[in-house]
């Protein structure tokens, strides 16, 4: 592979006499929290995906409870950096995959639906979550109930899926539903 310099940053690479763009990515700081929280984003990241102020918005609240959040994009698995962001991924069910969180040592992944919603929506999501991590956060907006919830995640658990954490992100505010096994159950109030 030879590597050729490019106007606008990238490098072209000449493999099996077909050029590739090399995107070139950066992990930027966008906001540190009193408590050590950080919140960091992967550019350049497609803003004008459907999804991307919800995930910012959650990156937020994981930082402001203290973790170390990084929000990445899609990245080609053959391109280098994938094995930067990516690589504790290599070698798993999830390699070639690009979930949208990376908080603390864990991948996570987000899930919104698509209009219009119905009952069958949290069914894919959970479906759609799991094929790029076992740590899953769902959007509930519509208000789905915790039975209907709990119901899809028991669904996938006696199907043998790996399933480590579910969160739920609704009104702005998130939950854990699911850790390792376990429901969580919902706090009156909060």
């Amino acid at each position: 592979m030879q590597p050729t310099a490019n106007d606008n940053g990238q490098d072209n690479v000449l493999q099996n006499n077909i050029v590739h763009k090399e995107q070139s990515y950066k992990l930027i700081e966008k906001k540190r929290f009193k408590n050590g929280g950080v919140l960091s984003v992967l550019e350049p990241i497609d803003k004008q995906s459907g999804d991307y102020n919800d995930i910012i918005t959650i990156g937020r609240l994981f930082a402001e409870r203290g973790e170390q959040v990084q929000v990445l994009g899609k990245i080609h698995f053959k391109n280098a950096a994938y094995q930067t962001y990516f690589g504790e991924l290599i070698g798993t069910t999830y390699f070639k995959k690009c979930p949208d969180f990376k908080i603390g040592d864990k991948f996570y992944e987000y899930e919104g639906y698509e209009k219009p919603w119905n009952r069958r929506e949290i069914n894919n999501m959970l479906s759609h979550g799991l094929k790029q991590s076992d740590c899953v956060i769902l959007n509930n907006n519509k208000g789905a109930s915790d039975r209907i919830l709990r119901r899809a995640i028991m669904a996938r658990l006696q199907l043998n899926k790996r399933i480590q954490e579910v969160w739920i992100y609704e009104k702005g505010k998130l939950r854990l539903l699911l850790k390792n096994g376990l429901f969580i159950k919902k706090q009156r109030g909060v």
